[in-house]
């Protein structure tokens, strides 16, 4: 899963329409060179694989790029990209035709352009979602409590039983406070797909509240953007809170998780979160770290006091 990752970024370090124009530039040198310079390989049907992969390649960097650029990838995008590749295709089998350099048009070419072109990106289409997700992910910082959404505060008030969340009323005094907590809205493109509430204490970076929306859950969007987040704040390194393991079913479901994100559990601190309001009850969890914070006991007292009010 790193390495996908890894590739992820390692795409979205080349610039917007690079890949396309060189994949361009090959294909015409191959395709309209002179037939006397084409080297002769006596395989059966290797043209056709060829044309199959030049095309489906061209189809593929140009889903990435265009959809990179639009911030979103779907199915009307691979349509369009496939359709416009295969046209390329054709074009270039009448200036083949045309060009009286000892090559033709053949519709069996054409045919092998086009297939590749539909169905090439098919292929790759979970991993370029992938790839535009991580390039159109921002995290947007909140400094007015209006600007939230009405849907992420009901995403925060599901997402939370009652005694692991604080009051609405009090995040909105939070961020209007423009004090050391803050709210991050998690953008894919133009959606809003998730928050992070955080506080930067003086021993590291606390994240209070995490989700995302159910519906994206399964797409990689949160591990995409919790590492988003610990990268902006490795050079202070981050901690949460975690329901102990065992404790009901999608507790370890979210250990792993954290985990594959980078963090370390310290199921050797004993951890109790302060109550939020007088009628709310302490809850038993376990904290987990990322990065370099040396006194997690240390941090785990501070945050109590600070973002708890405990004495």
């Amino acid at each position: 899963m790193k390495s996908t990752h890894f590739f992820y970024r390692f795409c979205n370090s080349i610039p917007v329409w690079t890949a396309t124009f060189v994949i361009l530039a090959v294909i015409a040198v191959l395709t309209l060179m002179p037939s006397s310079d084409v080297p002769s390989v006596r395989i059966p049907h290797i043209d056709k694989l060829v044309h199959f992969l030049m095309f489906g390649g061209l189809s593929s960097v140009i889903l990435m790029d265009y959809s990179r650029c639009r911030r979103h990838l779907g199915w009307s995008q691979w349509i369009v990209v496939a359709s416009l590749s295969a046209a390329i295709g054709g074009l270039i089998e009448l200036l083949q035709d045309s060009m009286e350099m000892g090559r033709g048009a053949e519709w069996n070419d054409f045919i092998a352009d086009t297939l590749g072109a539909f169905l090439l990106p098919l292929c790759f289409f979970p991993f370029l979602r992938g790839v535009v997700s991580d390039y159109s992910l921002s995290l947007r910082d909140i400094r007015d409590s209006s600007a939230v959404p009405e849907r992420i505060v009901e995403l925060y008030v599901s997402s939370f039983p009652p005694d692991e969340r604080r009051p609405v009323d009090s995040i909105r005094k939070l961020i209007d406070d423009h004090g050391p907590f803050h709210f991050s809205l998690i953008r894919s493109g133009r959606k809003t797909v998730g928050f992070i509430t955080w506080w930067i204490l003086e021993k590291g970076v606390y994240v209070e509240h995490f989700a995302m929306s159910p519906e994206l859950r399964s797409r990689g969007l949160g591990r995409l953007s919790m590492e988003r987040f610990c990268t902006l704040n490795k050079a202070h390194g981050v901690i949460l809170e975690v329901e102990t393991p065992g404790s009901n079913e999608m507790a370890d479901r979210r250990i792993k998780f954290y985990e594959r994100c980078g963090f370390r559990s310290h199921p050797a601190i004993e951890y109790v979160q302060p109550p939020y309001t007088p009628s709310s009850q302490p809850v038993e969890l376990m904290l987990m770290t990322f990065g370099p914070i040396d006194d997690v006991e240390g941090l785990a007292e501070e945050i109590k006091r600070r973002v708890y009010g405990a004495s």
